[in-house]
């Protein structure tokens, strides 16, 4: 079914709003990038603040990420060579669920976890595809 012209208007202003916000996050990241560059210390770590004028402050907060990596079960395998305390306070587990294998389960399995799981509608992604050309 063709779309009617405010349907099309609504899409083109999404589209165009979406180019922009793009634009403006990209231009916001390198602007950022480039004045804790130019403005604070070189160390990876920390916060720091700066006087702009009138009272007003730039403060920088710079982190490290932190991953770890979980592949072969190595995690656990060290959580077994410490003492359980250690290995307590040193890893936070946090339970991730598998939603492929929720969705295999029986009905009165999947309600097993009816008291802390929660399903809620996440936000719809919208992608422009161009029409593919003709070879």
């Amino acid at each position: 079914m063709p779309l009617t012209p405010e349907q099309i208007a609504a899409v083109q202003a999404w589209n165009e709003a979406k180019n922009e916000l793009d634009r403006f996050k990209q231009q916001e990241s390198m602007l950022r990038d480039e004045l804790v560059k130019l403005l604070f210390s070189s160390k990876d770590e920390g916060t720091e603040s700066i006087e702009v004028s009138n009272g007003w402050k730039l403060k920088a907060v710079k982190k490290l990420d932190y991953k770890l990596d979980n592949k072969d079960n190595q995690i656990v395998a060290i959580c077994a060579m410490l003492d359980p305390d250690t290995a307590k306070r040193l890893f936070n587990w946090k339970p991730d669920l598998s939603v492929s294998t929720y969705k295999q389960l029986d009905a009165t399995t999947q309600s097993l976890l009816n008291g802390c799981l929660t399903i809620k509608p996440a936000k719809a992604s919208l992608e422009l595809v161009p029409p593919k050309e003709a070879n």
